[in-house]
């Protein structure tokens, strides 16, 4: 019986784990989405709290939840007639959060490695700024993937 128990302890572990540090990084997936989804929309409808990149920013890490290290860029974009941060142009706005092991068993899996979220919408009231910013990119990784087009715009 011990044995058995020796043989199968480990096994059951890691799933067990595994279970509970993938169910945190899925939860923290669907926290960037909607934060994300709800920080440009935020911007793009003019709301008292989004005027400025800086506030875009905050607005959305706030809604993304206390997750930290998180970093968030957003990116006014010109249209076929519409300049960068006027009415009818785009906005997107990104964020990089860390994955992380709540069991610290699969640390050496999920260090260095980021969740991600981009959220492309159009812009109905003009911005007020027109060139792109926000926090640096996080180690390794660049916003390169979000100011390419490669995305539908809501």
């Amino acid at each position: 019986m011990i044995i058995e128990a020796a043989l199968v302890l480990p096994m059951l572990l890691l799933l067990v784990f595994g279970m509970i540090d993938f169910g945190v990084n899925l939860s923290d997936q669907i926290s960037v989405r909607e934060g994300v989804r709800e920080g440009v929309r935020q911007a793009v409808v003019d709301a008292p709290g989004a005027e400025s990149i800086a506030e875009v920013v905050a607005l959305t890490k706030e809604r993304i939840g206390d997750v930290k290290g998180t970093r968030v860029y957003v990116d006014p974009q010109a249209t076929d007639g519409a300049d960068a941060g006027d009415r009818g142009s785009n906005l997107t706005v990104c964020a990089y959060v860390p994955m992380r092991s709540v069991s610290g068993l699969y640390s050496p899996v999920l260090d260095g490695r980021y969740l991600w979220s981009k959220v492309t919408m159009r812009v109905e009231q003009d911005l007020g700024y027109s060139t792109p910013g926000g926090d640096p990119a996080p180690s390794g990784e660049s916003w390169a993937r979000c100011t390419a087009d490669d995305e539908a715009t809501l």
